[in-house]
């Protein structure tokens, strides 16, 4: 595992984002090629109760316990590092789907659960789930599915609490059971507090294959209760393989929508996602994948929002690109922009060279950023999981799994919003030392400069000064004027600054140069990779980082010049 923010990856690589940047928080790798990993991922909720979200990774066909047993990996959203694992038996392959489950045993700590839906009971791909403890790892419940060649387990969630017992139920997807003709698929809704089957929803007909994905929704009809849905992408209501979905009440049951695909062969139903109240009117939203939908060209494919108060569309995104597969998966992700409405993710495996996710605006729809995978045929985006807090900052995180990369070792990588690698200090908006001439700006950047606004500096890549690929960037900057990054040993006045210019020093000691940019249009900088032989840093040393730069016409203060607020990084080997 690797903590790695920005492009300086070999297999992931950002794009430009309008609204929001997005830095690799943790980069989850497989043991051995052909493990897997990434396949299933998930927001594991608060499993250790240390007040940050933590995720959960699948390698279904890692080798630990047997030839494709699968295992589960459980991560620490502070730290990264494994939690629990959870190997598979036989050629379960567990960790094909992996979910937080909330709290299923009501101990107040937040559970897992993993599908291993190659299982072999009495038949072949009878199917398995495993609900974890968040507590210890251990096995609160495992159930085998009832039908041979079912694939029971092919899809998991939490369902939040039906039943107002305290014990969160859980989902369960059997997309090849034949409960109501061959392949047909099932739902199937378990209870907390005893492991036992609480309802059962069939496909409408032969091959539908309901149960391909489930979700948990939240309180689609605001009557006080969870609801739930399923996806069935190769129902022929509207033409072979057209798809359809079903949201069903968490009070009894019965089907509140079903929603069918737009046309044949466009498998509506092959995701599914919860997004909370995007539209603000008291009831949760919910959004629907139709990866091969063809408006805009072959397989293009499209994600439709709907409104939990009446079912009806709030708006749709397509595809731009013959095969691009958008829509294979989604996911809400949490306000991720800290407008305090969720936002949510759409992955397109197909899209581009190698794969991309895109966010978009809760509020209306409008491009937050796209992330793209660094290398040909891994997946990327095939597999993503959103809404987690790793940082504690009240910001959603998302996780992309890419299962075919460095020989299908499988990738699983976790994004933010702001970057994890260090931390930022010494702002100009009245936390930190007074700005010199009450020049204070937002929170974030530092004093004020003649745009109105500060400039900021963000870290990516590594810590590791081995691999050398730390980078910065810089915002707010003025376009055309040059900027000076520069590295000190020390935190000035115990990190709150002192007036210099325009702006606060931050970053002091010796003080090592690191290279002058000149801000493009928008007043954005970068440097790095490549600063360790300028720095002069090694292993366990900690470094401040500053950005000086020019603001020659109108600066508040009279001095021409201010600075960013600052940034701290601790070097690894």
């Amino acid at each position: 595992m690797t903590r790695s923010p920005l492009p300086l990856l070999s297999t992931v690589a950002l794009l430009a984002a309008p609204a929001a940047a997005q830095f690799p928080a943790y980069t989850i790798t497989g043991d051995d090629a052909g493990d897997f990993l990434g396949h299933g991922i998930g927001d594991a909720g608060d499993v250790n109760g240390d007040g940050y979200g933590d995720f959960v990774v699948g390698a279904p066909k890692d080798d630990n316990a047997g030839n494709s047993a699968g295992s589960v990996r459980i991560h620490s959203g502070a730290t990264g590092s494994v939690l629990y694992m959870i190997d598979g038996g036989g050629t379960d392959q567990l960790g094909t789907a992996v979910s937080g489950a909330g709290d299923v045993n009501n101990d107040g700590f937040d559970d897992v659960i993993a599908g291993g839906p190659w299982h072999l009971g009495i038949g072949p791909i009878q199917g398995t789930i495993s609900v974890i403890s968040g507590v210890d790892g251990s096995t609160l419940y495992q159930i085998e599915g009832p039908n041979t060649f079912s694939f029971f387990g092919g899809a998991v969630d939490g369902a939040g609490d039906l039943d107002n017992d305290g014990f969160d139920e859980f989902l369960v997807g059997a997309s090849n059971d034949d409960g109501n003709g061959s392949d047909s698929g099932l739902v199937y809704v378990y209870g907390g507090i005893d492991g036992a089957l609480i309802y059962m929803h069939s496909g409408d007909g032969i091959s539908d294959q309901m149960g391909t994905c489930v979700a948990g929704l939240g309180d689609v009809n605001s009557d006080g209760v969870p609801d739930y849905m399923g996806g069935a992408p190769l129902d022929d209501n509207n033409g072979s393989n057209s798809g359809s979905v079903q949201v069903w009440s968490g009070i009894d049951g019965s089907v509140l929508y079903a929603f069918n695909g737009s046309g044949a062969d466009h498998q509506f139903g092959k995701s599914v996602a919860a997004l909370g109240d995007v539209n603000g009117d008291a009831h949760a939203d919910f959004i629907v994948g139709e990866w091969h939908d063809a408006l805009i060209a072959h397989h293009a494919g499209s994600v439709t929002v709907f409104s939990g108060i009446d079912g009806s569309v709030i708006r749709q995104h397509f595809g731009q690109s013959a095969d691009d597969e958008f829509g294979q998966a989604v996911t809400g992700i949490g306000d991720y922009d800290g407008d305090t409405i969720g936002d949510y993710a759409v992955g397109a495996p197909g899209a581009g060279a190698n794969g991309e996710v895109t966010l978009f605006s809760g509020v209306d729809g409008s491009l937050l950023g796209s992330v793209a995978g660094g290398a040909l045929d891994t997946e990327f985006g095939a597999g993503l999981a959103g809404g987690m807090d790793v940082n504690n900052d009240g910001l959603g995180e998302f996780i992309v799994g890419a299962h075919l990369a460095q020989n299908a070792t499988g990738e699983a990588t976790v994004f933010s919003s702001i970057s994890l690698l260090g931390t930022a200090y010494c702002f100009g908006d009245g936390s930190a030392s007074p700005c010199p001439c009450g020049n204070n700006a937002p929170t974030g950047v530092g004093c004020g400069n003649s745009t109105g606004g500060g400039a900021g500096l963000v870290a990516g890549g590594s810590t590791s000064v081995s691999a050398d690929n730390l980078g910065f960037d810089a915002a707010g900057l003025l376009p055309g004027q040059p900027a000076l990054l520069f590295s000190g040993m020390n935190a000035v006045n115990n990190g709150q600054g002192v007036p210099f210019g325009d702006g606060l020093r931050c970053a002091g000691g010796t003080v090592k140069r690191l290279g002058v940019r000149v801000p493009d249009a928008s007043g954005g900088a970068n440097w790095g990779p490549g600063l360790a032989p300028l720095g002069e840093w090694g292993p366990g040393d900690v470094r401040r980082f500053q950005a000086w730069y020019r603001d020659p016409g109108g600066s508040p203060c009279g001095s021409g010049f201010n600075l960013s607020s600052g940034y701290e990084v601790t070097f690894t080997p």
